[in-house]
């Protein structure tokens, strides 16, 4: 028999490894994107391949940084809300047996269904989408250059009631992560009619923070309970990742007058080595609430995928100008590359008095690749005073039905885009909105994937006790409506036009 030291370390080993197993997967706060980032993008809707007429496209397509003359700079503040309502099915507690190969398994049900109360989104808007971009041709007649920091359209901050009798405290309580691209490029035309371009990308990740709750080790028949349970514990992951690269090409063509083509892809995968700390604590219903926390450095690991965005657009010239266009774009998303998300401790602990060895766990995602359409386009109504845009867009579900979750929901969706500019004395000032509609979905009672966690020993071939994490009751089955609100405001500076302007030219 092992003595009460050897279990302590098994359990302590258990419930740090399902701490780092269960916040990897959604940690990835720009994972997918809810749509396009930028002024002049979110106004059309995400069809901005081929049109990429300001210094955004350092990252939207940097072949057309040669088409930018003199020197740019853009500011983009950008603002999203995610709403969110889960009405998780009534759970029923049942009775619990293990089979030959240990494995639990749930019977008949004991005593009421327990009804949940709609869990809702709680965060509000998240307010940190900022992007900037510098351009200069440097007075070379066909290249152009560019800098840019973005992060990607997505909503970094995600919060859930967290109180005992909560849908989701099993899934999520709360979500805070930022991630950003700093971009270099440069960019070759030939006259007006093709050119080429290459982005090199730093990526950093911050923040990334993640909660929720699971249960401790036990005797698995007092860990049976689907709503809360008195050995419930708290994980909270605090890390970051300082040295992600990535590389962007892309390419226009204009084979007629009235027609553009556009190409950029994400050629080179982003690996990502997030570094910190993960820390353990009871919950208020928990025999463990006056718990001393563990706190173990950790490291996780996931790739954010290649990409690929076409695009061709008509261009209505009318004495010498453009009055209008309209873009359709294509863009495909290989997010079934993220077949796991990896996770390793790399120090031990004995804050407790026990040791806890360094280690590795793996989780899989089963996410799928996503296929995006685009259309939209302007309408220069009044030359360099007034910019009218309109657009629209459908993208196809990142997660599969069954592992639907509430952290950065990926759903079936389509997405509608309007926006406003004017143009004065080398200044563009403009304000840009959009609504993106996910499509309802439903995990059917039986089917859900997202399941609570249960921690505890088992023993092996060599007749020694090791951790071992259990499946409990599923936590997504029920019924998800979402949305999302994204608002832009963007500032570009002409720098040739303002200085100019200001000497009366």
């Amino acid at each position: 028999m092992p003595s009460p030291r050897e279990r302590m370390r098994g359990y302590l080993f258990a419930t740090v490894s399902l701490a780092m197993l269960l916040v990897a997967g959604p940690a990835l706060a720009g994972g997918f994107e809810y749509g396009p980032q930028g002024l002049h993008a979110v106004g059309r809707g995400g069809a901005f391949t081929a049109k990429a007429d300001d210094p955004s496209a350092v990252y939207w397509n940097p072949s057309r940084l040669a088409l930018l003359r003199g020197t740019h700079l853009l500011i983009n503040l950008s603002s999203s809300k995610l709403a969110l309502d889960f009405d998780r099915f009534p759970a029923q507690k049942r009775k619990v047996t293990r089979d030959t190969d240990g494995n639990i398994l749930y019977g008949e049900p004991i005593g009421d269904p327990v009804p949940f109360d709609t869990l809702s989104q709680n965060a509000g808007w998240f307010p940190q989408g900022i992007s900037l971009a510098l351009t200069s041709d440097f007075g070379l007649e066909d290249w152009g250059f560019g800098l840019a920091l973005n992060g990607p359209a997505a909503y970094g901050t995600v919060g859930y009631p967290s109180d005992m009798n909560s849908a989701g405290r099993y899934s999520l309580m709360k979500l805070d992560t930022l991630l950003a691209y700093v971009t270099a490029a440069a960019a070759y035309k030939y006259k007006e009619w093709f050119g080429f371009g290459l982005g090199l990308q730093y990526v950093v990740v911050p923040k990334l923070k993640y909660s929720m709750a699971m249960m401790a080790p036990a005797a698995y028949t007092n860990q049976n309970d689907p709503v809360n349970n008195r050995n419930d514990l708290r994980a909270d992951l605090d890390m970051a990742d300082w040295t992600g690269f990535s590389a962007l090409i892309g390419a226009w063509a204009r084979p007629v007058e009235w027609l553009e083509l556009g190409f950029n892809a994400r050629v080179v995968p982003v690996k990502v080595r997030a570094e910190g700390k993960v820390r353990m604590g009871g919950t208020e219903n928990s025999v463990y609430a006056n718990m001393k926390p563990i706190k173990v450095a950790g490291r996780l690991e996931f790739t954010m995928p290649a990409s690929v965005q076409f695009g061709a657009r008509y261009r209505h010239v009318a004495q010498d100008r453009e009055v209008f266009d309209i873009e359709a774009d294509f863009v495909w998303e290989q997010w079934s590359a993220m077949d796991a998300f990896r996770m390793t401790t790399t120090e031990s602990n004995s804050e407790l008095g026990v040791s806890i060895d360094p280690m590795k766990v793996s989780l899989a995602r089963r996410w799928k690749d996503t296929y995006s359409v685009r259309l939209g386009g302007q309408w220069n109504a009044i030359p360099q005073w007034l910019t009218a845009r309109m657009g629209g867009w459908w993208e196809s579900a990142t997660q599969p039905l069954e592992y639907t979750s509430m952290d950065l929901p990926g759903f079936q969706r389509f997405g509608i885009g309007v926006g406003l500019s004017t143009s004065i004395y080398g200044f563009e000032i403009g304000l840009a909105y959009a609504h993106v509609f996910q499509m309802d979905r439903t995990v059917k009672a039986g089917t859900g994937g997202i399941r609570q966690q249960l921690m505890g020993t088992e023993k092996n071939a060599a007749d020694e006790f090791v951790p071992v994490i259990n499946q409990g009751y599923a936590v997504n089955e029920g019924r998800y409506k979402s949305s999302f609100d994204i608002l832009t405001v963007g500032i570009s500076i002409d720098w040739d036009t303002l200085i100019r302007k200001g000497r009366g030219k």
